[in-house]
């Protein structure tokens, strides 16, 4: 399967500027042969904990069914981080569109990072499960941005059965070494992919690292962005890879959960 990650800038609050980007990205990785692209966190109103608060919306309308038609449009299947509003509780978000523009599954991202300027916990309500769908024969596990730092994410998904983890981020450039290393390590440790989509641009003072990656299960880089500028990154998904990392290397076999 052909994956994409649209690495791109958005603007805050702009949703219908954020909205067409999506498209334009969308038509890119269409034309480069993708079944699925994976988009940053939070698209429509960036992470501006102010333009999150004030432009979240329901998926009723606005962004979300836009979103719907992009993806039938394109024939794709779409996973983008997006705000969604519930009643009084907003959500960091993660939209999973299939190629006939219905929703597939959603994800709301269980840990919500407390680190200035970013402080999620004052603005969001965190998710409380995780999420996998199936896509094109294969099974994915979906995880946003900090999840990364949570090894406990990953292995879960990876002894369900998924054989990729998407993965929409808005990573700072300050951090972004240990971007590299985490996703590494998660795709060799679990013996899955990784398609993790990051920002790059910046939000107010904030400078993202883009070095959007694709990762495959021996942490081989099978595609991946520069840190500042906007582009599409694209690589094969190939389930028999992972079989052949699994049985060459059978650490699901060796685990002890009897000591841990």
């Amino acid at each position: 399967m052909q994956i994409g990650c649209a690495q791109i800038d958005c603007e805050i609050g702009d949703v219908a500027a954020n909205v067409r980007k999506i498209r334009d990205f969308a038509q890119r990785a269409r034309a480069a042969g993708c079944e699925l692209v994976v988009f940053p966190e939070m698209v429509d109103t960036t992470c501006d904990m102010d333009a999150a608060r004030l432009h979240g919306s329901t998926w009723e309308r606005g962004p979300f069914e836009e979103l719907q038609s992009i993806a039938a449009e394109t024939s794709l299947c779409i996973v983008c981080g997006m705000s969604e509003r519930e009643g009084d509780d907003l959500f960091n978000a993660v939209a999973v569109i299939g190629p006939d523009g219905n929703l597939i599954a959603r994800y709301r991202k269980t840990h919500l990072i407390t680190t200035e300027p970013f402080s999620e916990d004052r603005v969001f309500t965190a998710g409380d499960s995780l999420c996998m769908f199936s896509f094109g024969g294969l099974k994915f596990g979906v995880m946003v941005c900090y999840d990364l730092r949570f090894p406990e994410v990953a292995r879960y998904y990876a002894t369900h059965d998924a054989a990729a983890i998407v993965m929409p981020s808005a990573w700072p450039l300050s951090r972004i070494a240990h971007w590299r290393t985490l996703v590494a390590a998660r795709a060799i440790e679990n013996q899955l992919y990784l398609a993790c989509a990051n920002r790059t641009g910046v939000d107010r003072d904030v400078v993202f690292g883009g070095t959007s990656t694709i990762a495959d299960p021996w942490g081989e880089i099978v595609a991946a962005a520069p840190e500042r500028e906007e582009v599409l990154v694209a690589g094969t998904i190939d389930i028999a890879r992972v079989r052949e990392i699994r049985e060459y290397m059978p650490v699901f076999r060796h685990r002890r959960p009897d000591l841990y």
